[in-house]
């Protein structure tokens, strides 16, 4: 997670430039880009093999300029950058009537930024926009202290992260070899597969993978996706603007991205070719599942456990990994799960108590997508 006055004027976000020390924080330029992408490689370990160009040209395409709402950057007087928070534009409907969320993520700050206190002024900027509500996930603990103190809460509903093992044996022997010597990796790529076998053997009841399903899969598109958000967004007061063009836009931008991993994205119809589900996850070299959207109608959330996990685990999955949507608690999906209460959390902040309380009653339809 990551973190300015911002003045709206013309439909145009802006920020007032606000010091600290010798620190100064405005919004994100083209010019910036390169900066803001070593310090990407510095920070986040999976980044360090990304060419250089590769990164600005993600930067470029993911914040034009004409951005709405632009990322901010914390810079020293030699022009030097020190801190970044990416934010993104959301626009949802809440009780029938359209409002803008701000998204905010990637909050990097370097060590002597760090002791002048730029996450809590970044922080401080970002809430201050001209947003109707500002959240985050995946948060750590510092950010969460952070948001609170700064009048923002912690939306607990949306804060239960679980894992659900597909090949149990493979998982354990990944997580007892992972960061050691190659050698004891490479011991526990070669006797995965027969242990796995002898766990399937011996009909070991713990976390088997049902392949035999009824419902069809087929590819997520985003009219499929416009469906089913359609679908769904009836059950909730606070839920995503479902224009096409923009939703067509982030499904394909999301597909096409290989950072996380292979991009996987199937519907589920059930026997009369009728949509009852769809999810979205990507899956990493290492083989495991990181989902970011699994969703349904209310009562088929069997069919889309025992179909999120078939096709994870025909793909050669270990472990199915996300963040619990409200509506899935006490349900199929969730049972079948092993919950992490309390490990990441989800922030929000709002002027407007309607607009939270929808939120904190597990009322809004926030996903790690949006």
């Amino acid at each position: 997670m990551k973190k300015a006055q911002m003045d709206i004027g013309v439909q145009k976000f802006t920020a007032r430039p606000t010091k600290t020390k010798e620190f100064q924080i405005r919004p994100f330029i083209f010019s910036d880009a390169e900066q803001v992408a070593m310090m990407f490689q510095e920070f986040f370990p999976w980044k360090k093999d990304v060419p250089l160009h590769e990164l600005i040209e993600n930067l470029h395409s993911e914040f034009p300029e004409s951005n709405e709402y632009p990322p901010l950057v914390a810079t020293d007087s030699d022009g030097t950058i020190h801190g970044f928070i990416a934010i993104r534009k959301v626009e949802f409907i809440f009780q029938n009537k359209p409002v803008n969320g701000a998204y905010c993520s990637d909050l990097l700050v370097t060590e002597h930024a760090r002791a002048a206190l730029m996450p809590l002024r970044m922080l401080q900027t970002f809430l201050k926009g001209p947003q109707d509500f500002s959240f985050s996930d995946d948060a750590e603990n510092i950010s969460k202290l952070i948001w609170s103190r700064l009048g923002g809460e912690t939306a607990y509903p949306y804060s239960i992260y679980y894992t659900i093992p597909l090949r149990p044996v493979s998982l354990a022997l990944h997580m007892v070899s992972k960061d050691k010597a190659k050698w004891m990796n490479s011991i526990a790529s070669a006797v995965s597969n027969p242990l796995e076998k002898l766990y399937k053997f011996f009909r070991i009841p713990l976390f088997q993978t049902d392949t035999e399903t009824n419902e069809l899969l087929v590819p997520l598109t985003p009219e499929i996706l416009i469906e089913g958000l359609t679908k769904i967004s009836k059950y909730y007061q606070l839920y995503p603007s479902l224009d096409p063009d923009k939703l067509s836009k982030f499904l394909d931008s999301v597909i096409s991205s290989t950072q996380f991993g292979s991009p996987q994205a199937s519907a589920i119809l059930n026997t009369k070719k009728q949509l009852i589900g769809w999810f979205l996850y990507f899956m990493s070299k290492d083989r495991r599942c990181n989902i970011m959207h699994a969703e349904c109608l209310p009562g088929m959330e069997d069919a889309l456990i025992k179909n999120l996990k078939k096709h994870a685990f025909l793909n050669g999955g270990i472990e199915l990994s996300g963040r619990v949507s409200p509506i899935q608690i006490g349900t199929d999906f969730n049972n079948q799960a092993v919950n992490r209460p309390g490990k990441k959390w989800f922030l929000v902040h709002s002027k407007n108590p309607e607009l939270i309380y929808s939120i904190q009653s597990g009322k809004a339809f926030l996903t790690n997508c949006w």
